[in-house]
């Protein structure tokens, strides 16, 4: 009984080592999503307020201090890279902690059969969560403000268009209308590919489960109802 109880308290000892490193992780993570979300907006809006509405004109890209149109395109093109890269990453550092919580509750399963619920509670079991919220903690926060910073560069992007065209007498060519289809397409590419990734994880999450609990998940979740992911289970 007694070596019961001590391989008890060893495990609730170490896991509450766990949460505490995960923890200080955690926040780490946290300031330096801040910090890069903050930066590349600066950067966008510095962009956008510094542009002309035009084009330019036998090659010159900057006049007077103001960048031409197609600098501002090819710097949100950098930017809608970055929030991609950050929403992967995100998705990467949230799917792994929602893992690394699938294992522990295992264990708490195993272990703590009667005092589970009164240690831990019902809110840290990792069952059950939807297409929309299986990303753990704040890591799914920072996928949906990614998310939105790819749409909003999207949309300054078209109001910079429409600003173009209502120019009297502007530079409208085949070429540049070429180029900015084209910039939309890596833009719209970009948000579905982060779609997608997302829809990855969530099949890679349910499949921990069991067969008939994922399928269940998986026809409850809106965002996967026929998709093409769902034939990988």
């Amino acid at each position: 009984m007694c070596n019961a109880l001590d391989n008890q308290f060893e495990l609730e000892k170490q896991l509450h080592e766990q949460y505490a490193i995960n923890n200080n992780a955690n926040v780490g993570s946290f300031v330096s999503f801040v910090v890069a979300l903050l930066a590349l907006f600066g950067f966008f809006g510095y962009s956008f307020v510094y542009s002309s509405n035009e084009f330019s004109v036998n090659g010159k890209l900057i006049k007077d201090g103001i960048m031409t149109l197609d600098v501002f395109f090819l710097f949100s093109i950098i930017v809608i890279g970055m929030l991609f890269f950050l929403s992967l990453i995100s998705l990467q550092l949230g799917y792994s902690n929602r893992s690394n919580q699938i294992i522990i509750d295992r264990i708490r399963d195993r272990y703590f059969e009667k005092n589970k619920k009164i240690i831990f509670g019902n809110g840290y079991s990792p069952i059950g969560k939807t297409w929309c919220n299986f990303v753990q903690d704040y890591f799914n926060m920072f996928y949906w403000l990614f998310l939105a910073g790819q749409v909003l560069v999207i949309f300054f992007a078209i109001f910079k268009s429409i600003q173009n065209i209502c120019i009297p007498k502007a530079e409208w060519s085949w070429c540049w209308g070429i180029f900015v289809i084209f910039i939309f397409l890596i833009q719209l590419t970009a948000i579905f590919f982060s779609i997608c990734f997302r829809s990855r994880y969530f099949v890679k999450y349910c499949s921990a489960f069991e067969d008939k609990i994922a399928k269940k998940m998986i026809e409850e979740s809106c965002c996967l109802t026929k998709s093409k992911f769902c034939n990988k289970l």
